[in-house]
């Protein structure tokens, strides 16, 4: 009985640890594309109840494809560690940022109005700009990002992850389509 005893800790130990590699991202050290859409739904289902605010904001590096055609995909992972360090930085403990596509990054917000992720996408927009990044063989470069934002919506009942997230990546493509390097929080009609 005592070896079972003793070995339930190291057993639960390792589960916690097998939880936290399946739900990371290699690249980026941020929680994976399920991870986030898990966590994602559970919150608004949380909240629907309190009528809390909550937030969602996709980061899109732009032009990271002439970035990985130039420097090599080695340079590319450099800039999404980089990328995901600036995003983590720039978020609350209580956020939660992933890695969400390729170059893509999803934070979600809990308690924060539209008007609080605005400002947390322009607080990343800025910090990526000002940013030199470093790549693996010492050259540096500049890079932007593109941010959509969207809030959860009580009254309009725009609360469901898959309508958050529909409703962002409208506005991050918006935001790439009308000159990259910016946040866009632009109206969007007949989304369906």
């Amino acid at each position: 009985m005592i070896k079972e005893t003793a070995a339930l800790p190291m057993l639960e130990e390792r589960a916690l640890e097998h939880d936290r590699v399946a739900n990371q991202d290699w690249d980026t050290n941020l929680h994976t594309r399920d991870f986030f859409f898990d966590i994602l739904e559970w919150e608004l289902r949380r909240i629907r109840r309190s009528r809390n605010d909550a937030s969602i904001c996709l980061v899109d590096i732009d032009n990271l494809r002439a970035i990985n055609e130039l420097y090599g995909h080695a340079a590319g992972d450099e800039v999404l560690k980089q990328l995901a360090d600036i995003v983590l930085h720039c978020v609350r403990e209580t956020d939660i940022a992933a890695r969400v596509g390729g170059e893509e990054f999803g934070v979600f917000l809990p308690d924060t109005p539209f008007e609080g992720a605005l400002e947390v996408a322009e607080r990343i927009r800025k910090e990526v700009a000002a940013r030199e990044f470093v790549l693996h063989d010492a050259q540096s470069l500049r890079l932007t990002v593109s941010v959509g934002v969207a809030a959860a919506d009580y009254e309009e009942l725009l609360n469901d992850a898959a309508t958050l997230y529909r409703i962002a990546e409208t506005r991050l493509y918006i935001a790439k389509h009308s000159g990259r390097n910016q946040v866009s929080q632009d109206a969007i009609l007949n989304l369906h």
